[in-house]
Protein backbone atom coordinates (compact mmCIF):
# COMPACT_ATOMS: atom_id res chain seq x y z
CA UNK A 1 0.00 0.00 0.00
CA UNK A 2 2.82 2.75 0.75
CA UNK A 3 5.04 1.53 -2.28
CA UNK A 4 1.75 2.71 -4.05
CA UNK A 5 1.03 6.14 -2.41
CA UNK A 6 4.89 6.46 -3.35
CA UNK A 7 4.71 5.50 -6.77
CA UNK A 8 1.46 7.83 -7.40
CA UNK A 9 3.42 10.88 -5.53
CA UNK A 10 6.61 10.46 -7.64
CA UNK A 11 4.58 9.94 -10.92
CA UNK A 12 2.34 12.69 -9.90
CA UNK A 13 5.65 14.99 -8.94
CA UNK A 14 7.29 13.84 -12.64
CA UNK A 15 3.99 14.76 -14.33
CA UNK A 16 4.02 18.31 -12.57
CA UNK A 17 7.36 19.15 -13.52
CA UNK A 18 7.01 18.34 -16.98
CA UNK A 19 4.26 20.23 -17.17
CA UNK A 20 5.80 23.37 -15.67
CA UNK A 21 9.13 22.62 -17.79
CA UNK A 22 7.16 22.17 -20.70
CA UNK A 23 5.81 25.92 -19.85
CA UNK A 24 8.79 27.38 -19.18
CA UNK A 25 10.15 26.06 -22.69
CA UNK A 26 7.60 27.43 -24.31
CA UNK A 27 7.80 30.77 -22.84
CA UNK A 28 11.47 30.65 -23.61
CA UNK A 29 11.06 30.21 -27.19
CA UNK A 30 8.53 33.06 -27.42
CA UNK A 31 11.24 35.24 -25.93
CA UNK A 32 13.91 34.21 -28.16
CA UNK A 33 10.97 34.71 -31.47
CA UNK A 34 10.82 38.23 -29.96
CA UNK A 35 14.25 39.04 -29.24
CA UNK A 36 14.78 37.62 -32.96
CA UNK A 37 12.62 40.12 -34.79
CA UNK A 38 14.75 43.36 -35.42
CA UNK A 39 13.19 46.72 -36.10
CA UNK A 40 13.55 48.67 -38.82
CA UNK A 41 12.07 52.14 -40.14
CA UNK A 42 9.10 52.15 -41.61
CA UNK A 43 10.08 53.42 -45.27
CA UNK A 44 12.34 50.01 -46.01
CA UNK A 45 9.04 48.44 -46.29
CA UNK A 46 7.19 47.38 -49.55
CA UNK A 47 4.28 49.85 -50.11
CA UNK A 48 0.58 48.80 -49.47
CA UNK A 49 -2.83 49.07 -49.78
CA UNK A 50 -5.19 51.27 -47.85
CA UNK A 51 -8.03 49.88 -45.92
CA UNK A 52 -11.31 51.37 -45.98
CA UNK A 53 -12.52 50.35 -42.15
CA UNK A 54 -11.73 53.58 -40.18
CA UNK A 55 -10.87 51.25 -37.09
CA UNK A 56 -7.55 50.43 -38.85
CA UNK A 57 -4.85 53.02 -39.85
CA UNK A 58 -2.05 51.85 -41.75
CA UNK A 59 -0.04 55.28 -41.59
CA UNK A 60 3.82 54.23 -41.90
CA UNK A 61 5.55 56.15 -39.35
CA UNK A 62 7.86 55.50 -36.43
CA UNK A 63 9.68 51.57 -36.34
CA UNK A 64 8.20 48.51 -37.65
CA UNK A 65 9.53 44.99 -36.01
CA UNK A 66 11.49 43.23 -38.93
CA UNK A 67 9.62 39.81 -39.71
CA UNK A 68 11.58 38.56 -42.42
CA UNK A 69 13.20 36.26 -40.38
CA UNK A 70 10.24 34.53 -39.14
CA UNK A 71 8.63 34.70 -42.17
CA UNK A 72 11.88 32.46 -43.50
CA UNK A 73 12.04 29.75 -40.83
CA UNK A 74 8.29 29.55 -40.91
CA UNK A 75 6.11 30.39 -44.23
CA UNK A 76 2.52 30.13 -41.97
CA UNK A 77 3.61 33.02 -39.72
CA UNK A 78 2.07 36.41 -41.21
CA UNK A 79 2.41 38.64 -39.16
CA UNK A 80 3.45 39.58 -35.05
CA UNK A 81 0.32 41.11 -32.65
CA UNK A 82 0.84 43.54 -29.94
CA UNK A 83 -0.94 44.63 -27.75
CA UNK A 84 0.10 47.06 -25.37
CA UNK A 85 0.86 46.99 -21.10
CA UNK A 86 0.23 43.29 -21.57
CA UNK A 87 2.24 40.44 -22.24
CA UNK A 88 0.75 39.57 -26.05
CA UNK A 89 3.75 39.89 -28.28
CA UNK A 90 3.40 37.06 -30.37
CA UNK A 91 3.88 35.60 -33.95
CA UNK A 92 0.35 35.30 -35.76
CA UNK A 93 -0.23 31.94 -37.86
CA UNK A 94 -2.74 31.01 -40.84
CA UNK A 95 -3.39 27.55 -42.26
CA UNK A 96 -6.87 27.95 -44.34
CA UNK A 97 -6.18 24.53 -45.53
CA UNK A 98 -5.57 22.96 -41.76
CA UNK A 99 -7.57 25.29 -39.84
CA UNK A 100 -6.47 24.49 -36.43
CA UNK A 101 -3.22 23.59 -37.04
CA UNK A 102 -1.22 25.91 -34.68
CA UNK A 103 -4.52 25.07 -31.78
CA UNK A 104 -2.01 22.44 -30.03
CA UNK A 105 1.91 23.39 -31.70
CA UNK A 106 4.20 26.00 -31.46
CA UNK A 107 5.82 28.24 -34.22
CA UNK A 108 8.39 25.61 -34.58
CA UNK A 109 5.63 23.10 -35.07
CA UNK A 110 5.87 20.87 -32.35
CA UNK A 111 3.51 19.63 -29.69
CA UNK A 112 2.83 23.05 -27.35
CA UNK A 113 -0.38 23.48 -24.64
CA UNK A 114 -0.19 27.24 -25.37
CA UNK A 115 0.17 27.10 -29.13
CA UNK A 116 0.46 30.40 -31.04
CA UNK A 117 -1.87 32.79 -32.01
CA UNK A 118 -3.74 32.17 -35.37
CA UNK A 119 -6.08 33.40 -37.86
CA UNK A 120 -9.62 32.38 -38.52
CA UNK A 121 -9.38 29.58 -41.91
CA UNK A 122 -11.95 32.39 -43.87
CA UNK A 123 -9.92 35.42 -43.05
CA UNK A 124 -7.25 36.84 -45.15
CA UNK A 125 -4.29 38.83 -43.54
CA UNK A 126 -5.45 41.53 -46.02
CA UNK A 127 -8.56 41.84 -44.64
CA UNK A 128 -10.12 45.01 -42.82
CA UNK A 129 -11.66 42.32 -39.94
CA UNK A 130 -9.70 39.39 -38.92
CA UNK A 131 -10.43 37.26 -36.10
CA UNK A 132 -7.26 35.60 -34.36
CA UNK A 133 -7.58 32.61 -31.59
CA UNK A 134 -5.36 32.31 -28.81
CA UNK A 135 -5.56 30.38 -25.68
CA UNK A 136 -6.44 32.19 -22.66
CA UNK A 137 -3.82 31.17 -20.24
CA UNK A 138 -4.04 30.74 -16.61
CA UNK A 139 -0.59 32.01 -16.50
CA UNK A 140 -0.85 35.42 -18.27
CA UNK A 141 0.58 34.16 -21.52
CA UNK A 142 -1.06 33.65 -24.58
CA UNK A 143 -4.36 35.85 -24.45
CA UNK A 144 -4.46 35.32 -20.81
CA UNK A 145 -4.08 39.21 -20.17
CA UNK A 146 -7.13 40.32 -22.79
CA UNK A 147 -9.28 40.31 -19.53
CA UNK A 148 -7.53 43.92 -18.35
CA UNK A 149 -10.11 45.32 -21.30
CA UNK A 150 -12.95 44.86 -18.62
CA UNK A 151 -11.56 47.87 -16.75
CA UNK A 152 -12.24 50.99 -18.10
CA UNK A 153 -8.66 52.73 -16.42
CA UNK A 154 -6.67 50.04 -19.08
CA UNK A 155 -9.42 50.59 -21.75
CA UNK A 156 -8.97 53.93 -21.62
CA UNK A 157 -5.07 54.02 -21.30
CA UNK A 158 -4.56 51.21 -23.96
CA UNK A 159 -7.23 51.86 -26.59
CA UNK A 160 -5.44 49.95 -29.59
CA UNK A 161 -3.46 47.14 -30.51
CA UNK A 162 -0.81 46.59 -33.63
CA UNK A 163 -0.91 43.94 -35.98
CA UNK A 164 2.59 44.34 -38.05
CA UNK A 165 2.61 42.31 -41.44
CA UNK A 166 5.74 42.30 -43.79
CA UNK A 167 4.34 45.41 -45.41
CA UNK A 168 2.31 47.81 -42.85
CA UNK A 169 1.53 47.93 -39.39
CA UNK A 170 -2.14 48.45 -38.66
CA UNK A 171 -3.23 50.02 -35.50
CA UNK A 172 -6.90 48.76 -34.79
CA UNK A 173 -8.98 50.94 -32.60
CA UNK A 174 -10.40 48.61 -29.53
CA UNK A 175 -14.01 49.58 -29.34
CA UNK A 176 -15.65 47.01 -27.27
CA UNK A 177 -14.33 44.01 -24.84
CA UNK A 178 -16.71 41.20 -23.25
CA UNK A 179 -16.13 38.29 -21.61
CA UNK A 180 -18.07 34.98 -22.00
CA UNK A 181 -18.23 31.57 -20.83
CA UNK A 182 -18.16 28.39 -22.61
CA UNK A 183 -19.93 25.87 -21.10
Amino acid sequence: MVSALALLLIGSVVMIYSELFSRQREKNDFKELTESVSTLETNELMPSKTHENPLVNTEKKGELKNLLPLFEQNNECVGWLTIPDSSISYPVMHTPKEPEKYLRRDFYKKDSQSGVPFIDFRCSITDSNIIIYGHNMKNDTMFGTLDRYGHSDFQKENPSFTLTTITEQRTYEVFAAIETRIF
